[in-house]
């Protein structure tokens, strides 16, 4: 009977329960539907936070769209600072904001560079079947589409020349464009492999690299240094070899081919370093003779040759250092040379005006004491900005150095960490560089005539 009685009180309990849960569940569903009524303002509270959380939605799916489509662009890889100005005229002639880009980074030790715009009627671009069949890397060079863009000569401490394409890749959303400028990532293709055009002491158009430059693990000693465009030939000093190799390619619409021939042969004691185009038939070198043993004195010079490798005229350099760079300006009845030399530890800048056929005295116009073994080159670049005047472009040991040579003034600098030793220019704005192992690209000001 007991346990009757427990049994029946626990089925009462559950039965009071189960209605107690059923009231409350009729409570709530009656404040539910008065709560969303058409009139509830609760329920237009509700609308409004369901179409902010919509268009927060929408927002962070395009954010990621944007980041998906254009990664590599928005934070392209730079180095050093931006330019520090020690004049305000350098916003006239660079982009300030802008740091420099770094385009490529297999060089062993980059030095000179020319570049070539391939949509130019006046010069024509490598063709990409002059480097012959399936590489080794079997790239497929016979059917890679000619460079349309930009096509960079660079020259490697090992490697003589590595023929590459820029192609600038734009950013597809507008706003993204107006982010990041006219040209806000490149793409840069070896042709191919970054190693077409070597040379070495075997002489060979297109050798192994290593078996060419390091015979059964003997090393040999090569260096190169200037790079310069000159008509259809491309110059290439080589200071271990005394001598200027120049690359002679037929354009894009003739039958391709490339031909190698000695445009300068030096003399025992004499050293080639940099090149700089003049016209289509002719370039200027410096280049230094050491008499007495490497302790022995250094006479430098300017020297003009035609590209068949007739010398036209040289011009001593008295009381100069080893000539690193060279740079050149056209007047209208001669020409000025802008000169990077070293003697001991000071680096100077100076130039040399050539009137009538006459040279003026050179005239010193920036110099820096150097803490550690100069680069091998430095080349210049110059243009002219609206209101300053001519500007030069100087590679140095710790960067990028902006002159105006006239007035003695550093208009800025930027600092790399590195040496800076090959320049060119490409299409308005965009100025090329070799620092270290990089190959990089420097947005300035669209400034008038750049030469070099």
């Amino acid at each position: 009977m007991a346990i009757d009685s427990r049994l029946q009180h626990a089925a009462r309990w559950i039965q009071a329960d189960a209605r107690r849960t059923r009231s409350a569940l009729r409570r709530a569903s009656r404040w539910i539907r008065i709560r969303l009524r058409p009139d509830s303002a609760f329920k237009q509270a509700l609308r409004q936070i369901s179409a902010r959380a919509l268009v927060l939605f929408a927002l962070v799916g395009v954010g990621a769209l944007v980041a998906y489509s254009s990664r590599g662009q928005l934070r392209p890889y730079q180095i050093g600072s931006k330019a520090i100005e020690y004049d305000s005229r350098a916003e006239q002639v660079l982009d300030t904001s802008q740091r420099t880009t770094v385009l490529w980074a297999g060089l062993e030790e980059g030095r000179g560079i020319a570049a070539v715009r391939c949509d130019d009627p006046k010069l024509s671009c490598l063709p990409s079947d002059v480097l012959g069949p399936k590489d080794k890397h079997d790239v497929d060079t016979v059917n890679r589409p000619p460079c349309q863009d930009t096509q960079l000569a660079v020259a490697d401490v090992w490697d003589a020349l590595a023929i590459l394409c820029v192609r600038r890749v734009r950013p597809t959303l507008p706003g993204i464009a107006r982010r990041l400028g006219p040209f806000a990532r490149f793409l840069v293709e070896p042709l191919p492999s970054g190693d077409a055009l070597v040379t070495g002491p075997q002489e060979a158009l297109f050798p192994d690299t290593q078996a060419d430059v390091c015979p059964e693990s003997a090393c040999a000693p090569v260096d190169h240094a200037g790079v310069a465009l000159v008509g259809t030939n491309l110059l290439l000093s080589e200071p271990h070899s005394q001598r200027v190799t120049a690359f002679s390619f037929a354009p894009q619409r003739a039958p391709a081919a490339v031909s190698r021939r000695v445009a300068y042969g030096a003399p025992a004691n004499q050293t080639v370093h940099d090149l700089a185009p003049l016209d289509g038939s002719r370039f200027v070198m410096t280049t230094s003779e050491r008499s007495g043993g490497t302790a022995g004195s250094v006479s430098a010079a300017l020297q003009i040759v035609a590209t068949d490798g007739a010398a036209i005229e040289k011009l001593p350099l008295d009381d100069f250092g080893v000539p690193l760079g060279v740079g050149y300006s056209p007047r209208p009845r001669g020409a000025r040379y802008y000169v990077a030399d070293v003697s001991g530890n000071t680096l100077r800048w100076s130039y040399l005006d050539v009137i009538d056929k006459k040279a003026d005295p050179p005239r010193a116009f920036w110099t820096v004491q150097l803490d550690e073994p100069p680069p091998r080159l430095l080349h210049m670049v110059t243009a002219t900005a609206p209101g300053i005047g001519e500007v030069v472009f100087a590679g140095g040991p710790d960067g990028l150095y902006i002159f105006q040579p006239d007035e003695g003034v550093l208009l800025a600098r930027y600092v790399l960490g590195r040496p800076v030793e090959g320049l060119a220019w490409g299409r308005p704005g965009e100025l090329f560089l070799t620092a270290g192992r990089y190959l990089c690209v420097l947005k300035t000001r669209t400034i008038d005539g750049p030469r070099g």
